[in-house]
């Protein structure tokens, strides 16, 4: 995030509303944050009666621990400047602490992502046209068997 922030001029509106939480604003630039992750790891650790299920809740508190690695100086010093106490919360297991302490550390990994967005995006696209032909050709054979029931059904009554 301080990636997206620093080279891009991205900014972050904080949000209290987990449903906007993560919405992207491409026009301009923004990508909302939920800003209650306390509120989150209480909800997993001490709801049985949450309406959000525990997985979904534990996810966005491990999106929150990548977007914000713990040990980035320059993500604390960033959100000072924005007077945002951010704690760090959430459950990383020891294989997303790793990615987010090497996404921290290197200045390509978001470029990494937009790429992996680009090709998903294509490939959705690649995928789409291809059905839309296939539906094509499947239509074309439907209207060729059409013609062959009715030409075979004009025959028999000439017979």
């Amino acid at each position: 995030m301080v990636y997206l922030m620093k080279n891009y001029r991205s900014r972050v509106p904080w949000t209290s509303n987990v449903i906007d939480y993560l919405l992207v604003d491409t026009a301009n630039k923004m990508v909302k944050v939920y800003e209650q992750n306390t509120s989150l790891s209480n909800q997993r650790d001490f709801r049985d009666d949450c309406p959000i299920p525990r997985k979904v809740l534990r996810e966005a508190l491990e999106t929150l621990n990548l977007l914000f690695p713990p040990n980035d100086p320059e993500r604390r010093r960033r959100l000072h400047l924005q007077s945002r106490p951010f704690y760090e919360l959430g459950f990383c297991d020891e294989g997303a602490l790793r990615l987010a302490t090497a996404a921290s550390r290197q200045s390509q990994g978001a470029s990494h992502v937009w790429l992996t967005a680009i090709v998903a995006i294509v490939l959705a696209l690649g995928s789409g046209i291809t059905s839309t032909c296939c539906a094509a050709k499947a239509y074309g054979a439907a209207m060729a068997q059409y013609d062959l029931a009715l030409a075979q059904n004009v025959s028999s009554q000439m017979q």
